[in-house]
């Protein structure tokens, strides 16, 4: 081989070398630029800790390690004018901003995309945060949290509420319990599904704190003492074992304690009326965040006054 082609050669491959380098950089550039684009995206949760549907997304949040800013709404009719104009119109609470430029939550951009619903926010998170595991990648386990979000949604969440206001009895609701119960692995201190935290555990762990709450308590329309009894019977009897394992387990996650206010489930209320009745029991007239989103139904709560 002539000098002349071992020129060429070499400056043949240094070309080539130097191109593969421009692509190599280029392609990492556009996916420093999108991974940026990703992560400096606002997202504002519109909130109220009453509501265990505001407390599943506040958690996934938390759980995930996504950067947002939280925006509490009261209950009732005399909501902020710019929240029903530009975030929801209907007035509900979840619902969160996403994108856009960085505001004030109370003066949110037309330009965010605004998304309500608590199980269409807590599919959203776990898309835009997919090492975040809130889905499992696995088909089968993802699907599996899904039919526990479904039953938890169609039982659980339907029961309890009629148990209190007294359109439901005891013996239906433990039987939804039961349900949910036998969905929940057998090993003491395992996660709803897989082997991460998922949107699974977001939605029944703030079910099961309020059901906790007002059976400790004893609050509802039924009779004096019943709840405390049901509360014994699923916390301290066998039959329900697994279940009160897995509550006593992850109410205690940082996440789950960070997004609960005992307290306001029963006495942050739209509208409130104490009566004092025979028993030494007070009687709350109220609108419940425990009942439905952004707390709809009235009911007749009653604490103990001890």
């Amino acid at each position: 081989m002539s000098p002349a082609s071992v020129i060429i050669d070499r400056t043949r491959c240094e070309s080539y070398f130097q191109r593969r380098s421009s692509v190599r950089a280029s392609l990492k550039y556009r996916r420093f630029k999108v991974f940026e684009a990703m992560v400096q995206q606002q997202l504002t949760l519109y909130s109220n800790k009453a509501s265990p549907f505001v407390q599943s997304v506040h958690i996934a949040l938390e759980e995930a390690q996504i950067d947002y800013a939280l925006y509490d709404i009261a209950f009732g009719p005399n909501k902020p004018k710019w929240f029903t104009e530009i975030v929801n119109p209907v007035g509900k609470v979840p619902t969160i901003s996403y994108g856009g430029p960085q505001v004030p939550p109370d003066q949110p951009s037309p330009e965010s995309f605004k998304l309500p619903e608590s199980i269409v926010i807590l599919e959203f998170l776990a898309d835009i945060k997919p090492e975040a595991f809130l889905l499992p990648k696995d088909p089968v386990v993802r699907a599996k949290a899904r039919f526990i979000i479904h039953k938890v949604q169609e039982t659980l969440r339907s029961t309890f509420p009629g148990v209190l206001i007294g359109r439901c009895s005891f013996e239906t609701f433990l039987d939804a319990l039961k349900e949910i119960q036998a969905l929940l692995p057998s090993e003491n201190g395992a996660l709803a599904v897989g082997d991460h935290f998922t949107i699974a555990d977001a939605v029944l762990i703030p079910t099961l704190m309020r059901l906790d709450l007002a059976l400790r308590h004893d609050i509802g329309t039924f009779a004096p003492g019943e709840g405390k009894k049901v509360h014994d019977l699923i916390m301290h009897g066998t039959e329900f074992k697994r279940l009160k394992d897995y509550f006593d387990t992850f109410s205690k996650r940082e996440a789950v304690k960070s997004s609960w206010d005992e307290v306001r489930p029963m006495l942050s209320p739209a509208r409130i009326k104490l009566n004092a009745i025979p028993g030494n029991r007070i009687c709350l007239l109220s609108r419940s965040a425990a009942i439905g989103e952004a707390g709809t139904a009235s009911i007749s709560i009653c604490l103990n006054n001890q």
